[in-house]
């Protein structure tokens, strides 16, 4: 658990869990998603799970090149208003070591970028289940599963085990 004084100090750690009853209301404002701009470097583990949050998922996730596991899920994160595409996944393919990746029961709702299949090679689990994403399903994504959404078109070959 980490106070709000220990969350200016989290670039020296590796593992980063914000548990809910840890952050209240006050330190999200004042914390706004940024984690000072995604500069913790050394960072494998970010787990923003039902913390209430909300806003627009940054694109400078990506700078967390180390990052293994992301949980985001059980928020209210949402999708930039620039693009209907989910550009946050796209900066996350910089994120070569990235096993796990949740950002289920969110309401993002976008279209998926066809650079999630630069995800596919490292990437174990794919949680993204209510997420309100829509659109075709890209060839390029392999054996990830997306249970609970709105895609439509034709299941490419390339996927195995939905």
């Amino acid at each position: 658990y980490y106070s709000r004084n220990e969350l200016q100090h989290i670039y020296t750690t590796n593992d980063v869990s914000c548990i809910q009853s840890t952050l209240g209301n006050t330190v999200v404002l004042v914390w706004k998603f940024t984690l000072l701009n995604f500069k913790c470097f050394k960072l494998t583990r970010l787990d923003l799970s039902a913390n209430s949050f909300s806003g627009i998922v940054p694109n400078s996730l990506g700078n967390l090149r180390l990052l293994k596991v992301l949980r985001m899920g059980d928020n209210n994160f949402i999708n930039g208003p620039s693009s209907p595409e989910l550009s946050f996944i796209t900066s996350l393919t910089k994120c070569k070591k990235l096993r796990v990746l949740s950002i289920r029961r969110n309401p993002i709702a976008g279209t998926l970028p066809v650079s999630i299949g630069n995800l596919s090679a490292s990437l174990q689990y794919f949680y993204a289940y209510r997420c309100r994403i829509r659109g075709t399903i890209p060839n390029e994504i392999g054996n990830l599963s997306f249970f609970g959404n709105e895609l439509s078109g034709f299941i490419p070959n390339t996927i195995k085990g939905l």
